[in-house]
């Protein structure tokens, strides 16, 4: 898909999905992998019609295009915090462009700030959570550290509690979303 006039028009984007979570990060930087891990982990749950976890790795500007193909976009990705690794934190795009003056958020080929910052100007109306979870081993290699690894149940269920709602959306699951790691 090429960037043009019609993309500004609501008309003009129409949608796959009601949520699609990506999992954004680099697996050759170790806990940096952790976005594409909890997608992967995502995708093996049967998650309500309408919702896709994605593996985005380290697309940089195609998140933009794959941001189209949803009403709501939720980004699980490495954040550096300040917090004992493996904790969690869900942030809205008006929370990170405060932190983003702090610390440089992501370490993707384009932080997060400016690729939501770059929708907002093509004028994308897709509503955005960003599921951060706080690495402890940036460094280069392959495999999440041993924090990490232990964080993962807790994580995914940190990840189903947001797509459930808790103040950001709608819950989109008829159980519940944490029900869904007890199938």
């Amino acid at each position: 898909m090429t960037y043009d006039d019609s993309l500004l028009e609501e008309e003009a984007i129409s949608t796959k999905y009601r949520v699609l979570i990506l999992g954004a990060g680099n697996p050759l930087m170790k806990d940096d992998g952790i976005g594409p891990h909890i997608a992967r982990e995502l995708e093996k749950l049967k998650l309500p019609e309408g919702v896709k976890a994605v593996d985005a790795g380290v697309k940089g500007l195609a998140l933009v295009d794959m941001m189209q193909e949803a009403s709501k976009v939720m980004f699980v990705d490495a954040v550096e915090m300040g917090m004992k690794a493996g904790s969690v934190r869900v942030f809205t795009p008006k929370d990170i462009r405060i932190d983003a003056e702090k610390t440089g958020f992501s370490s993707h080929e384009i932080g997060l700030p400016q690729l939501l910052f770059l929708a907002s100007l093509l004028g994308l109306s897709t509503e955005v959570a960003i599921v951060g979870i706080q690495p402890k081993d940036l460094g280069w290699g392959t495999g999440l550290s041993p924090e990490l690894q232990r964080a993962v149940p807790h994580i995914l269920e940190s990840v189903l509690d947001a797509l459930e709602g808790r103040g950001l959306w709608t819950c989109l699951c008829e159980r519940g979303c944490s029900a869904l790691l007890s199938v």
